[in-house]
């Protein structure tokens, strides 16, 4: 078996889906190869990163059926670490070169400042934290264009720990919440945006998001979220929204307490 034969195999290898004479052969390799573990190691090292999706607590206002279908969504969704390889867009393969990229800067950028004088460093050492910027940046939006809604979900959870994300990606977390097909990718989108509101250009975005929304949990939770910016524009927007037709009694309840509380 050789190295190509070895590193297509490594999805399958980690996952340890593979038939036991294949996976002896491949573990004879890497026995022998250090090129081809360093590679087991990277796509390890990288998967874990990709994976790790903090569990945020489900907001009050959101109820026990929103956090059943969340459950499903993560239920319906689970693929093997092969079956990414083999989605429709940005495989996972792909994903995996861009962060082993970026960590290939992160390491040789600190190899260059201890080996470089330090006046030449500091440059290069300001690009690389660019250049680390951007490659995150490509990771989260190459996810956010996955079939998977999970996956999807995944993508907005990295935005949301980044504490000054960039404009395009808080674009990326609008244009989620009011054209993403799945309910529980706009909610997390939702979720997500929560942590800026403080910002008065994001708050107005959350209240204009409003006239956008059909779905009642997602309207409800962006009525908790306008009402908790306190903008000047928030009431008149909830007086709109109570003259649509198709609002729910239940959301009419909520965009009602929230005008009461705007007036306190």
């Amino acid at each position: 078996m050789n190295c190509k034969e070895v590193i297509e195999l490594i999805p399958d290898y980690i996952e340890e889906t593979l038939g036991k004479d294949v996976h002896d052969e491949v573990t004879n390799h890497l026995s022998g190869c250090n090129a081809c573990k360093d590679e087991l190691d990277k796509m390890i090292r990288i998967e874990g990163l990709l994976s790790q999706v903090k569990e945020e607590e489900t907001p009050k206002q959101v109820d026990f059926t929103f956090q059943m279908m969340l459950e499903n969504e993560k239920s319906a969704s689970k693929q093997s670490l092969s079956a990414k390889i083999n989605q429709k867009h940005i495989s996972l393969s792909t994903l995996i070169r861009v962060a082993a990229g970026l960590l290939l800067l992160i390491s040789g950028g600190f190899i260059g400042y201890y080996i470089r004088p330090a006046e030449k460093s500091t440059g290069e050492v300001a690009s690389l934290k660019q250049e680390m910027v951007e490659m995150k940046n490509l990771v989260i939006l190459s996810l956010i264009k996955q079939e998977s809604p999970s996956e999807r979900i995944k993508a907005v959870s990295y935005i949301k720990e980044i504490s000054k994300p960039d404009p395009k990606l808080i674009e990326t977390l609008f244009s989620t919440l009011n054209n993403d097909r799945n309910v529980n990718v706009r909610l997390a989108a939702a979720q997500a945006l929560s942590k800026y509101k403080d910002n008065k250009e994001i708050a107005r975005g959350i209240v204009k998001s409003l006239e956008k929304q059909t779905e009642p949990l997602v309207q409800i939770m962006l009525i908790n979220l306008a009402v908790e910016t306190g903008g000047d524009d928030v009431a008149p927007e909830l007086n709109k929204m109570l003259k649509r037709s198709d609002l729910m009694d239940e959301v009419k309840s909520y965009a009602k307490k929230g005008i009461k509380s705007l007036t306190i």
